[in-house]
């Protein structure tokens, strides 16, 4: 069996965990993340258009075995994407989609996911987590609600090729 992608190391008396994962090491509270999530609803579930349902029907596609543990190891739940979009087409039936998670933690080291490309201007250089999926840390946040004010929060970026499961035509 292929060795995972990240390691869980427990922090020590403090009810959080280092994981690493590519290039980050970050330090994460699982369990008052996965309370955070309880409640919230998905962006694709809020929007509710053709792009965002077809990411909710490809979504157990996209993440794996793999991703969903690494996702489980932070306490993100996976059905409630702070906010996800349809960037491009890229060929009939696949579709590439960003998107980010919350969560409580620290980056400890490694690059932030979001580099500068100028004075206005970011590029966002992810790790790969399997053929399909990307994920990359940054201190950037965008959306917070108010599950996560008034403390120390990261956000998860993702990028993955979806496929186009709707029986609808999809966008071009």
């Amino acid at each position: 069996m292929p060795r995972a992608p990240w390691r869980v190391y427990p922090a020590v008396s403090m009810p959080q965990h280092l994981v690493r994962f590519g290039r980050w090491t970050v330090r994460v509270a699982p369990e008052k993340t996965r309370a955070a999530y309880t409640g919230l609803v998905a962006a694709s579930e809020r929007c509710g258009c053709n792009i965002c349902r077809n990411y909710q029907a490809a979504r157990d596609q996209v993440f794996g075995a793999e991703p969903r543990a690494f996702l489980n190891q932070l306490g993100i739940d996976l059905m409630r994407e702070v906010e996800v979009l349809h960037t491009h087409r890229i060929a009939r039936g696949r579709h590439a989609y960003q998107g980010w998670f919350h969560l409580f933690g620290a980056l400890e080291s490694g690059k932030d996911a979001y580099v500068p490309r100028g004075p206005d201007a970011f590029a966002v250089e992810l790790e790969p987590c399997g053929e399909a999926l990307s994920f990359g840390f940054t201190t950037r946040l965008a959306l917070v609600s108010n599950a996560w004010v008034n403390a120390q929060v990261i956000q998860l970026e993702f990028a993955a090729i979806v496929p186009w499961v709707l029986d609808i035509d999809e966008p071009s």
